[in-house]
């Protein structure tokens, strides 16, 4: 066992460069691919569809669209693809609008309603049981999802800037990026202390921990270039004025009201994911990929009171 591993040590070192090389240049390329081609993959993992096919954008939101894409100063908008999404997914976009694939913006189902009735007719279930509308926590429900022009507004805007700002092509730089430091962190640490001298399997065992502090590292400067891009693209899309900033406010009001009734109709299972606040529990707290839904909110409020008071 001994003689592969050693046999395995010389050949990674023999050929360490032309490994790291291909390693980075593989995961840069898996993670930059669903933002190479997202006007094919998108649509077809998350189209709302119906009886009649995929369900097209209603033209109340294209022109919504239109009008926040010329605040931004969009000037191809053949660029983007602006889809309905099924279930309760939130906003999101992908892709990269100067590439030849473009880029997409999801738009939530939600967004589709216009009354109480609208919200009331889907039967909307919650963990396999059928929500009762009548119910406090119910009518929560149903509240937050009715959203103004004004959110909607924001949520678009919100989607654009993260597009205009590159944030996919940043994202996908990281990890190779990380990938060399670690090696080179290894490999320099090695030559500076004289453990190449060491018995192989100290070796060994300083590679791994090197590998899981580079992890550690990764882990930490991707959540903070996640929170950067999220807090940047709220702080454009509410400076764009007063109607932007109180839209922004009451978008994020309302998916803590979400939240906060999903809480409570999930039982356990609901305080696990969500806090009293309505905040999205996050999975570790070494790990938060977004920005706490209360601070996102306080941010733009203090656009709205400071900027436009």
């Amino acid at each position: 066992m001994a003689s592969r591993l050693q046999l395995l040590q010389h050949f990674v070192t023999k050929y360490r460069h032309i490994l790291l090389g291909a390693s980075a240049v593989g995961v840069f390329a898996i993670k930059l691919a669903p933002h190479i081609t997202p006007q094919w993959y998108y649509p077809t993992v998350y189209q709302l569809w119906d009886q009649d096919g995929p369900v097209q954008l209603p033209r109340h939101h294209g022109n919504l669209f239109q009008e926040v894409s010329g605040k931004f100063g969009v000037k191809d908008v053949g660029k983007f693809k602006v889809f309905p999404v099924y279930g309760f997914y939130d906003p999101f976009s992908a892709g990269l609008s100067w590439l030849p694939g473009g880029a997409v913006m999801g738009v939530p189902s939600y967004f589709l309603n216009t009354t109480k009735e609208d919200v009331q007719n889907k039967q909307i279930t919650v963990s396999g049981k059928l929500l009762d509308v009548t119910s406090e926590e119910g009518k929560q429900f149903c509240n937050s999802l009715l959203f103004s022009d004004s959110a909607q507004k924001f949520a678009i805007g919100r989607e654009l800037a993260l597009v205009k700002s590159n944030a996919a092509l940043y994202l996908a730089t990281l990890p190779p990026v990380c990938l060399a430091g670690t090696y080179a962190g290894i490999l320099y640490s090695k030559q500076l202390l004289g453990l190449f001298q060491i018995p192989f399997r100290f070796r060994v065992a300083l590679n791994v921990l090197g590998g899981v502090i580079g992890l550690a590292v990764y882990y930490l400067l991707s959540d903070t270039m996640e929170h950067y891009f999220d807090h940047r693209a709220d702080k454009m899309c509410a400076k764009l004025g007063r109607e932007y900033a109180q839209g922004g406010m009451e978008f994020y009001d309302k998916l803590l009201l979400r939240n906060q009734a999903l809480r409570v109709l999930l039982g356990k299972e609901g305080q696990k994911m969500y806090t009293p606040y309505g905040n999205v529990r996050p999975k570790s707290m070494f790990y938060m990929k977004h920005p706490q839904l209360t601070d996102r909110r306080r941010k733009v409020a203090e656009i709205h009171y400071f900027d436009f008071a």
